[in-house]
């Protein structure tokens, strides 16, 4: 199955494979697999200096590192560590759904998990477009706008803050979705 994913990979992929760091998950088992079927399969990569940047920022620290792995992965580990995917592939006829949402500093993962099978999106906006929103609108310095937005009640008037915050929500929320 290796070189399957290593050949879809070097087509699937806009950077040359040793250049990354990368892996891959099955989540078919492959006993009760027919030769027809297809196979669900995800393939994890990152740009191998990153990685080694990331590598180094430890070794430099003399702290151990055992794994290193994306934050949608992390999320869709906690969710199976925490027995969630049972719930998404429940025996019903009607299985459910379980979306986590991260909203980082740069960028929200979605993680959707439905019939045990994880899927996954980034979005490109972050708790920085809340801040650089807050900013200009409110005409604050970066560092009062951060305050505003982890403190909402302490400004003068919050209806402009969630003002200034409403489209941004509308945005994420359309991406959610879709």
């Amino acid at each position: 199955q290796y070189e399957i994913v290593q050949l879809e990979a070097k087509q699937q992929m806009p950077i040359p494979l040793d250049e990354l760091a990368w892996d891959f998950q099955s989540f078919t088992d492959d006993k009760s697999l027919r030769d027809d079927e297809k196979r669900n399969t995800m393939l994890v990569a990152a740009k191998l200096r990153d990685v080694k940047e990331l590598a180094l920022c430890f070794d430099n620290a003399k702290l151990p590192l055992n794994v290193i792995q994306s934050d949608a992965m992390a999320i869709y580990n906690f969710m199976a560590f925490e027995g969630i995917e049972d719930i998404a592939s429940n025996t019903n006829a009607v299985s459910e759904a379980v979306a986590f949402v991260d909203v980082g500093t740069a960028a929200t993962s979605v993680v959707i998990l439905s019939d045990s099978l994880p899927w996954f999106r980034t979005i490109r906006r972050g708790g920085d477009s809340f801040t650089t929103v807050a900013a200009r609108q409110l005409q604050l310095t970066k560092e009062q706008a951060e305050k505003a937005k982890i403190e909402p009640t302490q400004v003068r008037r919050i209806s402009d803050l969630y003002a200034a915050f409403d489209p941004i929500f509308v945005q994420l929320n359309d991406e959610i979705q879709r």
